[in-house]
């Protein structure tokens, strides 16, 4: 029996890696490897429609279970821990190992922690998987204050018009001139700064964090590196990602 094709992650690259060895014409085995305790999903919407309640966790998967039980041997909540190159090898959390003939690694990214006192206290949040915005999601639904996001990219400037849109106040903090200005430029991350104003976003730009503020082991609010203060119900940080690269490195790749 020869060794299968495997593919390590468990979002929309390692779905899609799976489903195109398929459609090109792929005959032989294929497995599916992720840590997540359920199959591989997109992203994106956690930030917005999942968010807020507007679609349920099946629009998440990009195919059904059907799919895998057909076309790939999917191994949920089963972490990669180690990749031996020479052997053709992976190692899994649970001890086991797999065999392969050819190798993806589409082990994502994680969240950028902020750097600063507070941010592990209690009512902090960050933003990657479909736990993460459920947790999110129950406080912006169940609470009345206000919401502090760290971060004017994507994933914070999508949940501070999600939780607008969910009648909360909101104040967003960046370090920037303008949002999304490293991805967009100014002259669009002026435009969605004027979005996000026009629909009641407390807007900073070029501020810095200098710790977040806790109480009986809750966050509470911020405070900026100018002395500002501001309170807050739960706090966002979305300051960037970093690439979860630690399987190649250990590899040598």
């Amino acid at each position: 029996m020869s060794a299968p094709f495997v593919i390590v992650g468990g979002g929309l690259a390692a779905s899609k890696a799976a489903q195109t060895l398929r459609d090109e014409g792929y005959e032989g085995d294929l497995v599916v490897v992720t840590g997540e305790p359920h199959r591989p999903y997109e992203r994106p919407p956690l930030s917005k429609d999942y968010l807020r309640g507007d679609a349920g966790r099946g629009a998440l998967f990009t195919v059904d279970e059907e799919w895998y039980r057909q076309n790939a041997d999917l191994r949920v909540g089963t972490p990669a821990t180690g990749l031996d190159t020479a052997a053709h090898r992976v190692a899994l959390a649970d001890g086991s190992g797999l065999d392969y003939a050819k190798l993806i690694l589409a082990t994502g990214s994680s969240p950028r922690a902020l750097p600063v006192p507070g941010a592990d206290l209690r009512g902090v949040h960050l933003l990657r998987t479909v736990e993460d915005a459920d947790l999110l999601a129950a406080e912006l639904k169940g609470g009345e204050g206000r919401v502090v996001i760290v971060g004017d990219g994507w994933i914070g400037m999508e949940v501070a018009a999600s939780a607008r849109q969910l009648g909360r106040d909101v104040t967003l903090f960046g370090m920037g001139a303008q949002p999304l200005e490293r991805v967009l430029g100014p002259e669009m991350g002026l435009v969605f700064a004027q979005l996000h104003l026009d629909k009641g976003v407390d807007l900073h730009r070029r501020t810095e964090i200098a710790k977040i503020v806790g109480e009986d082991g809750r966050a509470v609010g911020v405070e900026t590196t100018d002395g500002e203060r501001v309170d807050a119900d739960l706090v966002l940080v979305a300051v960037g990602v970093v690439p979860n690269a630690g399987l190649a490195a250990a590899a040598g790749l």
